[in-house]
């Protein structure tokens, strides 16, 4: 497990991955889950790639900034990120 977030229903979540893909959706296209759920995959992964983070949010207008490991940045406003189609 790799990240935790706590939601109200109402709010968008993004997903990054280490090779620099990223899915935005909205929760409640997530079913609910129990103690005793198996997983619920929302991004394929590549061979060797692994999720490094993700992000959840509500507010318009609200800006995501990634973080690369060679300290580069991108900040990107919420309506810049592509939401998830046909999944």
């Amino acid at each position: 497990m790799t990240d935790v977030k706590l939601t109200d229903g109402v709010q968008d979540i993004v997903i990054g991955t280490y090779n620099g893909l990223a899915i935005r959706f909205h929760e409640n296209e997530i079913r609910p889950m129990g103690r005793t759920s198996k997983r619920c995959a929302r991004i394929r992964l590549g061979k060797g790639d692994k999720v490094v983070g993700a992000v959840n949010f509500q507010r318009k207008g609200t800006s995501i900034l990634v973080a690369t490991q060679k300290g580069f940045g991108k900040r990107s406003e919420e309506t810049n990120t592509a939401r998830a189609i046909g999944r």
